[in-house]
């Protein structure tokens, strides 16, 4: 009897090949949205299996279980997967997951089994092991092993895959390898077409774009994942894009927001009892604080973190927060205690060779020795630092690690080193220059400034060795000439930041006009309707030459006469602004509302001169509910919709047809692929349709579109 009823709870969770696509998207969703339940309910259905030594024992261990060997499999993976979660409430979670990938080993006999098994064990090096290049490794020779896979468990093996190339990537700060796998995430997410799997390839976007200090785009991958998020009851998922959302507005210096979004996020996770992402919650409050020099409030949010390390026994984030406390007493000026905190974290960091997070411990390091006055220290620190960072190709902490260097060399009256080194930072500053978009959020000024001064002072210096020690004349000359070049780079890249400047705000204002005419187009529609004082009551899709090319039969030269001329008469004959979208295309952003469309046809056949204009109008607000905003790009394909619908009407007469979703219409009618989505509201009634021509004989180009 207990073997029966565990087949069919065995039954019941698992996803063969012969389940419905939604059932495996949704089992994927289960295991991502809350691993310790799946963990729980998969521990009690399958106990965990002994190493066996060939397929048939392993077929007949599955028979014993009451599941085929496929079945078996399944559930192997499934478990296996949740084993190498974090916050699993599994203490032998690493011993559990060797032997399920040993059984896996046998058990694996499909391409995608291998292909999967391939990817567990790359998972478990990065996870357990902490060896992430050849977790990388692991995890391409698992991609290429899916490259004939298009069915759904296919898609959604490469899916994980991506994400965890993409995670690991930018750990290492592979920025080009991990953009790519994101980029390839986010687009076999949408081809999922599930919100979780969307707002999570999003939300993996928004994290690269604030590792790059791109925070704007950041900021919108981030709140499109938010906005999905809340559109279905994923609590971790939310809680993990608020903590997301709290960094980002903390790199903003939007402190309200930072904090708002940063403690419902450590409510959150408390409330699921993840302790990994609460005491990373602490620390992020405890770095906003940090950021409004309120450093004692930081380490108390930093020793609140420290307790939840300790607790869940995550001694990786344990010396993440030892560097960070060590951080809080340096600014506090505290350095004997900063020296405590990061030597355990050094200590802590160097067993487990975590060599991304060491570069940065030894510059804190070399800068607290400084400020204790203990100069051998200071430039041993650094010098490992300077190492550590060329390895990782960080040039920044190059340049602060130099910089301690320089200053314990001043200290000790070592010139000639101080010299040398200072050159290393003007070497360096040259290979990496700022670039105008970085300057205004970047250090990089005042690193240029404090550097100038430093040469200053160390030019008068050498020049005074030089009056009393003839012997030291070579240095002097050497280190004018390094003083020259600097002042001649720094000059250049002046130079180079005011042209860069112009050849910028000339970009900006040529993005809005259409390529060929120079009005306003496409790109000006969308920057005008994004205003909030635009007070935009209707939009109309205009055609004045139906299914003509204008630009090909009238030629270049008269098409762009023409254009103008027509974009003038419609701009004096209404209130409106009117732009060109393509040729023979205007869009009307028309400050009233058109309640009478026929009047408006009547008023631009007058002006116009023309007859047989296909028009395709909306009227704002699109929803009825108003708290619901659809995007400019939206609702131009919207227009485009509805002007291809009166494009599809053979009449002599001017034709329009207007859209409108009905008070009861839910917002996802006007999702990606929106001609499909419309297309199928309107043939249940949740759009409504009005126009002068023959509604019943209308064409809708919904299948076309999406073919």
């Amino acid at each position: 009897m207990r073997l029966f009823f565990k087949f069919v709870i065995g039954l019941l969770m698992l996803a063969p090949l012969g389940l419905p696509a939604q059932d495996l998207i949704l089992e994927e969703v289960d295991l991502r949205n809350d691993p310790k339940a799946l963990f729980n309910k998969l521990s009690t259905t399958v106990p965990l299996p002994e190493v066996v030594g060939s397929r048939d024992e392993y077929e007949a261990n599955a028979r014993q279980q009451g599941y085929t060997p496929e079945q078996y499999t399944h559930l192997l993976q499934r478990l296996t997967r949740v084993n190498l979660e974090p916050n699993m409430g599994n203490d032998n979670n690493k011993m559990d997951a060797n032997r399920l990938l040993k059984v896996l080993d046998i058990g694996a006999f499909t391409p995608y089994d291998k292909a999967m098994l391939l990817m567990l064990k790359g998972r478990e090096l990065g996870r357990h092991q902490h060896k992430y290049q050849d977790a990388i490794v692991q995890l391409e020779q698992a991609l290429n092993s899916t490259q004939d896979m298009d069915d759904l468990q296919g898609l959604l093996l490469k899916f994980t895959i991506h994400e965890q190339l993409g995670s690991l990537h930018l750990m290492l700060h592979q920025d080009v390898p991990a953009l790519v796998s994101l980029q390839r995430l986010r687009e076999l997410a949408y081809q999922l077409r599930n919100n979780f799997l969307i707002a999570l390839a999003e939300s993996e976007m928004g994290k690269y774009y604030v590792a790059k200090q791109q925070l704007t785009k950041a900021l919108q991958h981030y709140n499109e994942a938010y906005r999905l998020s809340n559109s279905d009851d994923y609590p971790l998922q939310r809680a993990n894009l608020q903590l997301q959302l709290a960094r980002v507005y903390r790199d903003l210096d939007q402190t309200t927001e930072a904090l708002q979004y940063a403690h419902d996020a450590v409510e959150g996770f408390e409330a699921l009892g993840f302790d990994s992402q609460l005491s990373i919650s602490f620390t992020v409050i405890a770095m906003i604080h940090a950021n409004a020099n309120e450093w004692n409030k930081a380490i108390d949010y930093y020793l609140n973190a420290q307790q939840v390390d300790i607790r869940a026994g995550n001694n990786i984030a344990l010396a993440r927060n030892f560097h960070n406390l060590g951080e809080a007493y340096i600014n506090l000026n505290q350095f004997a205690q900063a020296l405590e905190y990061l030597g355990k974290a050094n200590t802590m960091l160097a067993e487990r060779k975590l060599n991304h997070y060491l570069v940065y411990n030894e510059q804190l390091l070399a800068q607290a020795n400084c400020g204790q006055a203990v100069w051998q220290e200071c430039v041993a620190h650094a010098d490992k630092a300077i190492a550590l960072a060329v390895e990782q190709s960080l040039p920044e902490v190059q340049i602060e690690a130099l910089e301690q260097k320089v200053r314990a060399e001043q200290a000790t009256n070592d010139a000639a080193a101080a010299m040398a080194d200072q050159a290393r930072i003007i070497g360096l500053l040259k290979q990496h220059p700022t670039t105008p978009e970085e300057t205004e959020q970047s250090g990089s000024v005042l690193t240029e400034q404090k550097l100038k001064l430093d040469l200053a002072l160390q030019q008068g210096q050498l020049q005074d060795i030089g009056k009393a020690l003839d012997s030291r004349t070579s240095q002097v000359f050497a280190f004018i000439a390094l003083s020259l070049v600097a002042l001649i780079a720094l000059y250049f890249l002046a130079r180079s930041r005011r042209l860069d400047k112009r050849r910028l705000k000339r970009l900006q204002q040529q993005m809005p006009q259409d390529a060929l005419t120079e009005l306003p187009g496409y790109r000006g529609f969308i920057d005008y309707l994004s205003q909030p004082a635009s007070n935009v009551q209707s939009l109309v899709l205009l055609s004045l030459w139906g299914k003509q090319q204008p630009d090909l039969e009238l030629g270049l030269h008269r098409y762009i006469q023409l254009s103008q001329q027509q974009q003038r008469s419609l701009e004096q004959a209404l209130d409106c602004r009117v732009f060109l979208v393509r040729p023979g295309t205007f869009l009307l952003c028309c400050h009233q509302d058109v309640e009478q469309p026929q009047q408006l046809i009547d008023t631009l056949e007058g002006r116009l001169g023309l007859k047989e204009l296909r028009l395709g109008l909306i009227r704002l607000p699109l929803m009825a509910n108003k708290e619901i905003r659809l995007t400019p790009q939206v609702l131009f394909e919207t227009l485009q919709m509805a002007l291809a619908g009166s494009l599809s009407l053979d009449s002599k007469q001017s034709i329009f047809v207007s859209l409108r979703a009905l008070d009861f219409a839910p917002a996802a009618i006007f999702s990606p692929p929106l001609y499909l989505h419309v297309e199928k509201a309107l043939s249940r009634g949740l759009v409504r349709i009005e126009t002068n021509g023959d509604r019943e004989a209308i064409c809708w180009p919904g299948a076309a579109a999406t073919e």
